[in-house]
C-alpha cells in the first residue's frame, strides 16, 4: 500500500521564522508559508561535482515527471553483477545528486545498480525547490526503478542522508516497493523545529504553539523517523541507522530514539569521533563503505536477520583520521612560523632560515604520519608559498624544485571531486587551483629551453587537471 503525503518535509538544520512571522504567513495564505520554509530549509545547488563517466562507471541520464508537473533529472548505474539488486540513493539539502558520488561508488563497487535523483530545484531538475513535492517525487523515482528490465522490483532497497534520510525511512515506512533502508542523519523534523522556536528564545507556550502550527500547516504527515522506523521495522523490513558521536545532539537522539523504536529489528551505529555526514567517510575509511555494502548485500538477497545489538562505535585507525584537525593544525603552524620570521627580519637570509626550517619541520610531521593525497591536496599552497621563498634565494635552486614540484603533484587527478569534511562543514572542489596554476605558468615561462623537463611535464600535467589552457601559459 502506498500512501501520499499531504504536507512537507525540512531539512530540520536551520533556523526557523520566529513565531509572530509565522502567523503571520498563515493569514496570507498556506502557500506562501510553505515557499518561505522551502526558502529557509531547502538549499539547491546547481553547481556539478562529478560524474560517473569521469572514472570509467557506465551511467544512464535518466528524466522523469515530478509531482508538479516538471522534469527530475537522475543518473542510473547499472552494475553487470546486480542481479536485480538495486539502491534508490536520497541525498541531503545543501548539495545535490553529483556532490554524492562517494555513495553512489560506493554502492556500485557493492555490485548494485544505483539510481541517484535530484529534488526538485536542484541540479538539474525542474521546477521550484518545495518541500511539498519530496515525497511524492520519490516515489516517482520508483515507479521509473521498477519499469527497467535491469531491477528487481523485490530487491529494492533505500539509502537516505540528512534530508534524504526522512524521505528513506518513510517510503520504507509506506511503500511496499521498498525492501530494507539505510538512514544516515535522520533527525525530526517536529524537534528541530521547537529547537529553533527555543534558539530564538520562545517560552514554552510560543514553542508549542509555533510547533503545532507547522505540524499542521508544513510538515508532511508521517516524517518521523522514530515512527516510520517502528513501521518498517514491524513489516519485516531491515533497517540500518546511523549517525556520529559529534552530530548535533537534537539530531543524535532522533536516530538513537528510532532505533529504540524498532524493539530491536534494527541495527545502530553511532560512529566515534564523528559528526555530519560524509565525515564518516574519512573517520571510519574502509568500515565505513563495507558495512554498507554488507547490509544491502544481505537484506537484498533475503539473508539479514534481526540483530538487536548496537555495532562497535569504533574503527581501526586509517590515514584519513581526523583530516581536518590535522591540516588546520599544519596550516596554522606553517602560518605562525613565517609570520614569526617575517617580523623579526625582512632579508633574504632571513627568509632562507625560515623556509628551511618550515622544510625541516613538515618532514618531521610527515615522517610522524604520512600525508594521505588528500591531504597532499590541502596543502598545496602552502608547498607553493614554500616554493617561493626558496626561489628567492638563488644557491637554493633545487629546494625550490623539489617544491615545485611538490605542489604540482598536490593536484587531484579530478579536482572537482576533492571534498573534505569536519563534523560539521562539507566542501566539495580543490581549494588551491588558482595558486598552482600560476605556479605552473611561472614554471613554463621559465622553462623555455626544456632544461627540467620533469618540472615542465609536472606543470603541464598540472593545468590540464585544472582545465587550464596548458598552451596558452607558454
Amino acid at each position: 500500500m502506498r500512501i501520499e503525503p499531504t504536507r512537507r518535509s525540512p531539512l530540520p538544520t536551520l533556523t526557523l521564522l520566529p513565531l509572530l512571522a509565522l502567523l503571520a504567513l498563515l493569514a496570507t495564505g498556506c502557500s506562501s508559508l510553505e515557499r518561505e520554509l522551502s526558502r529557509q530549509f531547502l538549499l539547491p545547488r546547481r553547481d556539478v561535482v562529478a560524474r560517473p563517466d569521469e572514472t570509467g562507471l557506465a551511467c544512464e541520464e535518466v528524466w522523469f515527471n515530478g509531482a508538479d508537473g516538471t522534469r527530475r533529472h537522475a543518473l542510473f548505474l547499472p552494475h553487470p553483477d546486480a542481479r536485480g539488486r538495486t539502491v534508490l540513493l536520497c541525498h541531503g539539502s545543501a548539495a545535490n545528486l553529483t556532490y554524492y558520488f562517494p555513495y553512489w561508488e560506493l554502492l556500485h563497487a557493492a555490485s548494485l545498480n544505483v539510481l541517484v535523483w535530484d529534488y526538485a530545484g536542484y541540479g538539474q531538475s525542474e521546477g521550484e525547490a518545495l518541500v511539498s513535492t519530496l515525497l511524492p517525487d520519490a516515489r516517482r523515482a520508483l515507479d521509473w526503478l521498477v519499469a527497467r528490465p535491469e531491477v528487481d522490483a523485490r530487491k529494492i532497497g533505500a539509502l537516505g542522508i540528512s534530508l534524504g534520510a526522512i524521505v528513506a525511512l518513510h517510503l520504507a515506512a509506506h511503500d511496499d516497493r521498498i525492501a530494507c533502508a539505510a538512514v544516515e542523519d535522520a533527525a525530526s523534523p517536529r524537534e528541530n523545529v521547537d529547537a529553533a522556536l527555543a534558539r530564538e528564545g520562545r517560552g514554552a507556550f510560543s514553542r508549542w504553539l509555533g510547533t503545532t502550527l507547522v505540524e499542521w500547516f508544513a510538515l508532511p504527515d508521517d516524517c518521523e523517523p522514530d515512527a516510520n522506523a517502528a513501521r518498517a521495522a514491524a513489516a519485516g523490513k531491515p533497517l540500518l541507522l546511523i549517525t556520529g558521536e559529534l552530530e548535533a545532539a537534537v539530531d543524535r537522539t532522533a536516530t538513537e530514539r528510532a532505533f529504540a523504536a524498532t524493539d530491536g529489528r534494527a541495527q545502530l551505529w553511532v560512529m566515534a569521533a564523528t559528526g555530519h555526514a560524509p565525515h564518516g567517510l574519512l573517520q571510519h575509511a574502509g568500515r565505513y563503505e563495507q558495512d554498507y555494502a554488507r547490509f544491502f548485500a544481505a537484506a537484498l538477497d533475503g539473508a539479514w536477520r534481526p540483530d538487536p545489538t548496537v555495532l562497535p562505535s569504533e574503527s581501526p585507525p586509517t590515514a584519513l583520521r581526523d583530516l581536518e584537525p590535522r591540516r588546520d593544525a599544519l596550516r596554522g603552524e606553517f602560518a605562525r612560523r613565517l609570520a614569526e620570521a617575517a617580523a623579526a627580519d625582512a632579508t633574504i637570509d632571513a627568509a632562507l632560515e625560515a623556509a628551511l626550517s618550515i622544510a625541516a619541520w613538515l618532514a618531521a610531521e610527515e615522517a610522524r604520519a604520512p600525508f594521505p593525497p588528500p591531504l597532499e591536496a590541502e596543502l598545496a599552497d602552502l608547498y607553493v608559498a614554500l616554493a617561493g621563498e626558496f626561489a628567492r634565494a638563488a644557491p637554493r635552486r633545487e629546494d625550490a624544485r623539489r617544491w615545485q614540484l611538490r605542489a604540482l603533484h598536490a593536484v587531484p587527478l579530478h579536482p572537482r571531486r576533492h571534498w573534505s569534511a569536519g563534523p560539521r562543514a562539507y566542501r566539495a572542489g580543490f581549494p588551491h587551483g588558482e595558486a598552482v596554476a600560476s605556479l605552473a605558468r611561472a614554471v613554463l615561462a621559465e622553462e623555455r629551453a626544456g632544461a627540467d623537463a620533469p618540472l615542465e611535464l609536472a606543470a603541464l600535467a598540472a593545468l590540464d587537471r585544472l582545465g587550464a589552457d596548458s598552451a596558452a601559459a607558454r
